[in-house]
């Protein structure tokens, strides 16, 4: 969890994404329930498409130096339980991954929709934590095509969405490993955080 505060830290201090984390915290456990009548309060003021940017760590191959990088995303919260993220950039996973073949394979993806269930904590702020579902992509390497899941962390303070103190609403989640043909493999370099933001 210490690598994952320090991530997320990271991100936060970086001027372009420049926030205040104020409404989750490390116990899960102690995450109120809402009312039906504060759910509904807290969705409303979310509810609708969003756009902004994504952004995200690039790794440069030859130093292993990163700098941020980032690319505009837009976002649909359809209900007090589902978001979708319209055309994550899939691809971009190949950067953090260790196996040459498999890294290229997945930069020549296309991005997707990515679902996501969500389940409001707070009214005022809002927040909400994020349970990505696991994309699934098909990817030739070796000779062969290979079925590949990308789980991310779900059910955790540091996979979240929240109005911040400029009223702009920030998320993040964090993509945790890589299964090939159902086997974990080693491929990603560690836990790999995605941060939003947007209108």
């Amino acid at each position: 969890m210490k690598k994952l505060k320090l991530i997320s830290l990271m991100l936060v201090c970086l001027a372009a994404v420049s926030v205040t984390f104020t409404s989750c915290n490390d116990d899960d456990d102690n995450v109120r329930t809402l009312t039906p009548e504060e759910r509904a309060a807290a969705f409303n003021q979310v509810r609708g498409t969003h756009s902004g940017y994504l952004y995200y760590n690039k790794v440069d191959a030859s130093t292993s130096k990163t700098s941020l990088d980032s690319v505009a995303i837009s976002w649909t919260i359809a209900s007090d339980s589902v978001m979708t993220i319209k055309d994550f950039p899939i691809s971009v996973i190949g950067k953090y991954v260790s196996d040459t073949a498999v890294s290229k394979a997945f930069s020549q993806l296309p991005p997707q929709d990515m679902k996501c269930y969500i389940g409001f904590t707070n009214v005022s702020p809002v927040a909400f934590l994020i349970n990505p579902v696991t994309p699934q992509v098909q990817l030739t390497y070796g000779g062969a095509t290979h079925k590949v899941l990308v789980p991310f962390y779900v059910n955790t303070a540091y996979s979240y969405g929240q109005i911040n103190s400029q009223n702009k609403l920030r998320l993040q989640i964090i993509a945790g490993g890589i299964f090939a043909d159902g086997t974990q493999t080693d491929w990603l370099k560690g836990a790999v955080p995605f941060v939003f933001l947007g209108k």
